[in-house]
């Protein structure tokens, strides 16, 4: 016995179904990356944002603000790096309204096929008067810890 055609709705609606659940061939979006963007930390001086977003605090969980962002300095050079990733921090604390906490990671510059950059990051947390806390380095949330 022959079955009737499916209707113009049925297939539209199949087809929306299989988007949904099999969508377009590619990377997934977080595996892309992301455009990069300029940031002045101070007069004449930029560093190349990679991505800023809420996530949480590795171990407490805490809902935070992250920044990544490249530097050019070297990540030996603890004393100048910190001054540069509190800049970043200072140009970016307004985004973290709500949030308690906020990281900011500097990364060496990628080299094509090179390895995966170091990198090392900063914890701010804010004050019950909510002022922001510079990173100690007696924190636990300090990631990863000074090279």
């Amino acid at each position: 016995m022959p079955t009737a055609a499916p209707s113009p709705a049925t297939l539209l609606r199949g087809a929306l179904v299989g988007i949904a659940l099999f969508p377009m061939a590619g990377p997934p979006a977080e595996a892309q990356p992301p455009p990069i963007q300029t940031l002045q930390i101070r007069p004449g001086v930029q560093v190349e944002l990679q991505w800023v977003r809420e996530g949480k605090l590795p171990g407490s969980g805490e809902p935070c603000l992250i920044v990544k962002y490249t530097t050019h300095l070297p990540l030996s050079d603890w004393r100048h790096l910190s001054l540069e990733a509190e800049q970043v921090w200072k140009a970016l604390e307004s985004r973290a309204e709500g949030l308690q906490a906020g990281v900011v990671i500097a990364t060496e510059p990628a080299t094509e096929g090179g390895p995966k950059p170091h990198r090392a990051g900063w914890v701010w947390r804010r004050s019950p008067d909510g002022t922001w806390k510079a990173p100690d380095s007696r924190d636990p949330g300090l990631l990863p810890r000074k090279p």
